[in-house]
């Protein structure tokens, strides 16, 4: 079998679930080894190899995601061309003139014959059918095990004490100023603790930019109790302002002021914070950088500092579909931990 012949083959298997939605597990399968293909052609330096495998992997991703095939799916022409070509130019680097041996000298002649150790020759030949599904094994045993951790990472977030901000305190000079902000010159959670303040947003999950709000929101017993205790409190700040508004259908209160340059916002309702938008929001953006790791982490950062919001800065690393981001992350707190990796581990 050519590279042609295995590439085409597994392209074949990829067409032929592409309207079963039951094999999702072989999809998987497929796109670990279109993973482990671009890792072994990127080693052999053909950049046009390593781009059209690339293109599969992205096809099979899309499928695994429930999307349609993209533009970039490649055709048999292509894939033929492409292959034909890294073929040829394996031969051409194996295929070396042999250098002509020098006479043997008088010494070399009466001096014992010393055996040089062969050297092991890199494989070119193409890979066999039995040495593709060992790679899907070896590559689905890798992503079970990255599962089990992440399912593991995700139990433990379940029973995370949000109220401990311990993280924020001794993390970066950002986090620190916030964290002395709330803490030390507004005390929002002693003046306030009987309203029960939360703090959401981005600093607990540590997706904070320098433009970052902080975001407290509250379940007080009374509204027109909790406005008085924030105008005694916070009235004298600078831009002190209420906006007092039924938010779908909830009575609200959104108070905002500024404090050591930071942006502050607080927002209540007589509602259970664990039942306010605002918290589901935290905790599922931060199940789903439990998902996606460093690299999550990473991008969704970059995304925010070039003026993303954080709901579409998740929405769009995550390829979550809806016109609208915010609508959408909610929809994905009801899901379970198993529903969220099936749906979004890469």
């Amino acid at each position: 079998m050519t590279i042609a012949d295995m590439i085409l083959y597994l392209r074949q298997q990829l067409l032929s679930l592409r309207s079963d939605n039951n094999n999702r597990q072989m999809v998987a399968e497929l796109l670990a080894t279109f993973k482990m293909l671009t890792r072994a052609a990127y080693s052999s330096g053909d950049e046009a190899l390593v781009a059209l495998l690339v293109d599969l992997t992205d096809s099979t991703r899309d499928m695994y995601m429930g999307k349609p095939l993209n533009g970039r799916f490649p055709t048999e022409e292509k894939i033929r061309e492409v292959a034909g070509k890294h073929t040829a130019m394996m031969m051409a680097a194996t295929t070396v003139a042999p250098a002509a041996e020098p006479a043997p000298s008088r010494e070399t002649l009466i001096s014992p014959v010393i055996e040089e150790p062969p050297v092991d020759e890199e494989d070119t030949s193409p890979l066999r059918p039995e040495t593709i599904q060992l790679a899907i094994k070896e590559a689905e045993a890798e992503r079970n095990e990255q599962r089990d951790e992440i399912m593991a990472t995700l139990t433990k977030l379940r029973q995370r004490n949000w109220h401990d901000h311990t993280a924020i305190r001794d993390g970066l000079p950002q986090q620190m100023r916030a964290y002395s902000t709330v803490y030390d010159e507004l005390a929002v959670f002693m003046r306030l603790q009987a309203h029960k303040p939360m703090w959401v947003g981005t600093y607990p999950i540590n997706v904070d930019t320098p433009a970052s709000d902080i975001d407290i929101i509250f379940s007080p017993p009374n509204l027109r109790r909790f406005l008085v205790d924030v105008r005694d409190a916070y009235g004298d700040r600078k831009d002190f302002k209420v906006v007092w508004q039924p938010i779908k259908q909830v009575p609200s209160i959104v108070v905002g002021f500024t404090c050591e340059g930071f942006s502050i916002e607080f927002f209540a309702q007589p509602r259970p914070i664990n039942r306010q938008d605002a918290y589901r929001h935290m905790v599922v953006e931060a199940r789903l950088l439990a998902i996606g790791g460093e690299r999550a982490h990473g991008v969704i950062r970059e995304l925010k500092f070039s003026g993303m919001s954080t709901e579409l800065a998740f929405a769009s690393y995550f390829n979550v579909e809806g016109d609208d981001p915010y609508d959408a992350l909610l929809k994905l707190a009801h899901a379970s931990d198993e529903t969220l990796v099936r749906r979004f581990l890469r």
